[in-house]
């Protein structure tokens, strides 16, 4: 296992990215390592690449700086919570192709190792728990702190899913000796809605239908009802994790387009189901209990393709 001094050393330009469509734990694996780097290695030039995120994701050191776009040539690239070169962010891919050296930190058992080298540790809750085994400690001050802090609460549910393990608990009790507020961290970017998205909350829910004798709960929210009200992809999480608490249920599917008759699938599982071995079938994947993918065609058509395949599992 490399340590992350040991992936950043001799490099001059870094280049930090991660996944299409950023949430917590890429944002705060990504503006953690952007820090650490910053203070190990100041004779480096390193830049995060993400594509626009929640704003409740401010107040993280380094927000501000993220570019939407990478120029010239950078001798590392590393990417963070990313599990296939599909999901590298769009405007990175460039950068990534001419590297001098690619890295990938990861926590999804479905990596498909697609850089030159790889560090996954499956077993993790988030990519922000593998960083702090990989970062020296005396280097973690309260900055990299709530990043880090950040990344576990919003890949564990604030520490409700199946992957929040006593390593989560140990490493989130540490980090937050060095800094870290959970209140803060948890109210304002996990909790707090906007009146936008409780309203794509509401129109959700009111949609949601159950299916297998309830064992199945499924909802939607379409590309026009995100137009409407002048939102994007950042303002509809946390609604699978409202489906999934839905009584009775073992798998919660949402679906949301991105495009017309392009669908992002959120698949959750209450139990024994494997949800990422249904969503590498459609060509995604995951965790166990939390995967997702990518389906074209109407809504009703992968909807039901969806719902026949996980009807299998229940």
């Amino acid at each position: 296992m490399k340590r992350l001094d040991d992936i950043l050393s001799g490099a001059g330009r870094i280049l930090v990215t991660g996944h299409v469509r950023p949430d917590g734990d890429c944002v705060g694996a990504c503006l953690a390592v952007r820090a650490y780097a910053a203070a190990a290695f100041p004779e480096a030039q390193v830049d995060v690449c993400l594509e626009p995120f929640s704003p409740t994701f401010d107040f993280l050191k380094g927000s501000g700086d993220v570019i939407a776009a990478p120029e010239g040539a950078y001798d590392l690239v590393l990417v963070l919570d990313a599990s296939s070169f599909d999901r590298i962010t769009e405007s990175a891919v460039p950068a990534f192709q001419t590297a001098g050296r690619t890295f990938c930190i990861d926590h999804h058992v479905t990596n498909t190792m697609f850089a030159q080298e790889t560090h996954v540790e499956a077993e993790a809750s988030s990519t922000c728990e593998v960083l702090f085994g990989l970062m020296r400690e005396d280097r973690i001050d309260a900055e990299i702190a709530r990043c880090l802090y950040l990344g576990i609460v919003h890949d564990t549910g604030v520490f409700k899913h199946s992957n929040t393990g006593e390593r989560t608990m140990r490493i989130a009790g540490r980090l937050i000796s060095l800094g870290a507020v959970p209140a803060r961290i948890i109210d304002d970017t996990f909790y707090a809605k906007t009146f936008v998205q409780n309203r794509l909350l509401g129109r959700a829910l009111v949609r949601a239908q159950l299916f297998c004798d309830g064992a199945i709960v499924c909802s939607w929210i379409s590309k026009e009802d995100l137009d409407r009200e002048g939102a994007g992809s950042q303002d509809i999480e946390g609604i699978i994790d409202q489906l999934r608490v839905t009584q009775g249920t073992r798998i919660a599917v949402f679906l949301y387009e991105l495009a017309l008759n392009e669908w992002k699938v959120s698949l959750r599982a209450n139990d024994t189901v494997d949800v990422a071995a249904v969503a590498a079938e459609f060509g995604g994947g995951g965790h166990v209990k939390a995967a997702g993918c990518s389906l074209s065609g109407s809504l009703n058509d992968c909807a039901n393709t969806l719902l026949e395949r996980l009807a299998q599992e229940v």
